[in-house]
């Protein structure tokens, strides 16, 4: 995937409210969406304005860990693995 980049003039850590509505649009979301994860949900909250701030460092590792932890667990599932 190719990296999403926000604008430059974003205070802080604004600029994620910008690429999480980017990544809502891209190819790149999930066809389940915000049903994915908790992680996912978050994301989608931010594209859509309803988080007064867009989240630490620390709160994105944990929403990218909860999509990483969703996928994952779905595709073992469906593979029947292990």
């Amino acid at each position: 995937m190719a990296g999403l980049r926000g604008p430059s003039d974003a205070s802080g850590n604004d600029d994620l409210f910008t690429i999480a509505r980017e990544l809502l649009r891209s190819e790149h979301w999930p066809a389940s969406g915000e049903a994915t994860s908790w992680g996912d949900a978050e994301l989608a909250k931010c594209a859509r304005g309803e988080r007064p701030k867009a989240g630490s460092g620390a709160e994105w590792r944990a929403w990218a860990t909860s999509h990483h932890l969703a996928v994952t667990a779905e595709a073992l599932r469906t593979m029947g693995q292990p």
